[in-house]
């Protein structure tokens, strides 16, 4: 929808364009029409939808990754329990990486939840900031 008023806007400064050369008082009744705030409101809602869903893309794919992360510190754990290998700096690492990603997860979930708490707070609909 709000890309249709966003081509919408664009057909009326075409419009604007055609007219000015027409005839003068056509292109004043044209301004009229594209001057209008709410086209100038749209268009600065369809910016700000894109940039607050940008934002909660980036920090799904943070918290994404560091999912990713644990789950693979934790093969490399059972893996390692398993076969009693590998042991002293080795198995230190194993378990330093666990703890690691354990921590990055938490992060960025922190990160998540203050970014709803910030959407919410400049009044942005839930829906933008929501990754599914």
């Amino acid at each position: 929808m709000i890309a249709a008023r966003a081509r919408l806007a664009r057909l009326c400064g075409v419009a604007l364009a055609i007219a000015e050369a027409a005839a003068p008082s056509a292109a004043a009744q044209v301004r009229a029409v594209t001057d209008d705030p709410r086209a100038a409101r749209l268009a600065a809602e369809e910016s700000a939808h894109t940039a607050w869903t940008g934002r909660a893309q980036a920090v799904a794919d943070r918290r994404q990754q560091a999912e990713a992360r644990l789950r693979n510190a934790l093969a490399a754990y059972v893996d390692m329990r398993a076969r009693n290998y590998p042991r002293g700096s080795a198995k230190t690492a194993v378990m330093k990486e666990v703890e690691d990603a354990k921590q990055a997860v938490s992060d960025a979930r922190a990160a998540e939840q203050a970014l709803a708490r910030a959407a919410e707070d400049a009044g942005v609909p839930p829906a933008w900031v929501r990754v599914d």
